[in-house]
């Protein structure tokens, strides 16, 4: 991921934001009490839809494709040491096609008694 892929994606995120509080701002001139009632309903759909699909978006905007044990045996016996060491289930692993070396981890699993 470039510095303008970054960029473009903080971008996209102003717009949707400032979009949301346009939105709020006029539901509350149209429609009063209610308006705002109404897109604060939206508000929580929007957010629900983008944590529950964030890993998915993610996945999907940087190109990243599933591979196979047989594709990458060394990358998956990595994985499966570190997932039984925390003793959490082994992730589904995707590469991104691009030179740059980068990594990025996505998904809800909690680990929070690894951090202590």
């Amino acid at each position: 991921m470039t510095l303008r892929d970054i960029l473009d994606t903080v971008r996209r995120v102003e717009v949707r934001t400032n979009r949301l509080v346009n939105d709020m701002m006029v539901g509350a001139y149209l429609g009063g009490r209610n308006g705002m009632t109404i897109a604060l309903a939206v508000a929580v759909c929007t957010n629900a839809f983008a944590y529950f699909f964030s890993d998915k978006i993610a996945l999907k905007s940087s190109g990243a494709q599933p591979v196979t044990r047989e594709q990458l045996p060394r990358l998956y016996a990595v994985m499966e040491r570190l997932a039984a060491k925390a003793n959490i289930p082994v992730p589904k692993l995707y590469v991104v096609p691009e030179q740059a070396p980068n990594a990025f981890a996505t998904g809800r699993i909690r680990i929070t008694r690894l951090l202590r």
